[in-house]
């Protein structure tokens, strides 16, 4: 890169792209008739740096959009998953049991709160009740 325009335009055309696809996966699914939920991509992983943590961001902004204009309820994964213990040893990526069990909790939060005949955007942000 020889600029931060330079990179800034980049993760611009990242986003647009991912926008494009994001929204037409979001359009089929709904199509389907079903309750749906999203979540964001989480990002404390341990070892991320903080470019990639920056760039995540982008994308997850497309997220957080979309489910405000169609109305869609958001487990946040940056919240639920914010220990270094919530994420694997082996593929750190992954979630580790114990990120999994809070994954499984603020979707299971979700799901009881559940009113179908509510359409907003809710952002489920911890396994805690």
């Amino acid at each position: 890169m020889k600029s931060v325009l330079e990179a800034t335009a980049m993760l611009a055309a990242w986003q647009a792209e991912f926008r494009h696809e994001y929204r037409r996966m979001l359009d089929e699914v709904l199509t389907m008739g079903l309750p749906v939920a999203i979540s964001t991509i989480y990002d404390c992983v341990p070892g991320l740096s903080p470019g990639l943590r920056t760039a995540l961001a982008v994308f997850n902004d497309v997220i957080l959009r979309e489910a405000v204009a169609r109305r869609l309820p958001v487990v946040d994964l940056r919240v639920v998953c914010d220990d270094p213990a919530d994420y694997a040893t082996v593929s750190p990526i992954e979630p580790s049991q114990q990120g999994g069990g809070k994954i499984a909790g603020a979707i299971a939060i979700r799901v009881r709160s559940q009113n179908p005949t509510l359409q907003r955007t809710v952002v489920f942000g911890s396994s805690v009740a």
